[in-house]
Formats: C-alpha cells, sequence, structure tokens
C-alpha cells in the first residue's frame, strides 16, 4: 500500500481539482481532509481500520471493501475527515489496481485457492477482482 507522502500527494491533488468555491477548499475543512486521510495508517492492525475481507487473509496485496466503510460511516460522510478516510481507502485500492506487478494480486502457494500462474518463487498470480465503478461512486460522495 502507499505511504504518507503518497497519500497526502493524492489528497491535494484531489483537493486542488475541486472548485474554489467546493466546501472542502476552506481551511479547516481542508485540513480535517487530510487529517483523515492520514488516520487509518496509524494503527498497527490495518485489517479492521482498511475494510479488508477475511476471505483475503493468504494474499500478500489486500484491497480494501469501499461498501464496508461505506455501510458503517454513511451517517457521517458529510465531516471532512471521513471523507478523507473514505478517500485514503480508495487511493489504496487504486494503488493495489494500477501499480501492483501486472496488475495481479500475489498469493504464496496454497492447495484449493485458485491460481492462474507460477514463477519461479513459488508465487502465484491471479487477476484482481473488477472494480464496481469505485470512482464514481467516490466522486458522487464527495463532490455533492
Amino acid at each position: 500500500m502507499p505511504g504518507y507522502i503518497i497519500h497526502l500527494t493524492a489528497a491535494n491533488f484531489f483537493l486542488n481539482s475541486l472548485p474554489f468555491s467546493h466546501p472542502l477548499n476552506q481551511p479547516k475543512a481542508k485540513n480535517a481532509f487530510l487529517v483523515g486521510n492520514l488516520l487509518p495508517d496509524t494503527v498497527k492492525d490495518k485489517f479492521q481500520s482498511h475494510f479488508r475481507s477475511p476471505d483475503t487473509l493468504q494474499e500478500i496485496v489486500q484491497y480494501p471493501i469501499l461498501s464496508k466503510f461505506l455501510d458503517k460511516y454513511r451517517d457521517l460522510l458529510p465531516d471532512p475527515s471521513v471523507q478523507g478516510y473514505l478517500f485514503h481507502l480508495y487511493t489504496d485500492y487504486r494503488f493495489s489496481r494500477n501499480t501492483c506487478p501486472a496488475l495481479c494480486v500475489l498469493q504464496t502457494f496454497k492447495a484449493g485457492i485458485p491460481q492462474r500462474k507460477t514463477t519461479s518463487s513459488g508465487l502465484k498470480f491471479r487477476k484482481p477482482r473488477k472494480s464496481k465503478g469505485s470512482r464514481l461512486l467516490l466522486r458522487r460522495l464527495l463532490l455533492r
């Protein structure tokens, strides 16, 4: 997953792309968004804070499940820090999908896990799950 520099850079690019009159461009809201964007990585166990699936525990790269986040925090979405948290998860999701080797999920070999190819190091490659409109969902939620 990306580090805090990538998260801050992505968040600033996003904030700079918004119209000047957007509520997230107000100083307090902007700061709250940036803090919320960093908070998920301040814990040791990221399984809960990153809304990962227990079905993917064997995977080296685990995607955040944005719908689980929305189920839990939908009522708090007007809060800029919660929007920053969502943006953090979205950045992790996109980073995993676009930056990880060959757009694949690496898994260690385990019997019963469907695999496509094996490398000489014993790692297995599997195609990633398809995005279910996460980019559209994020824009709809944050740009109301």
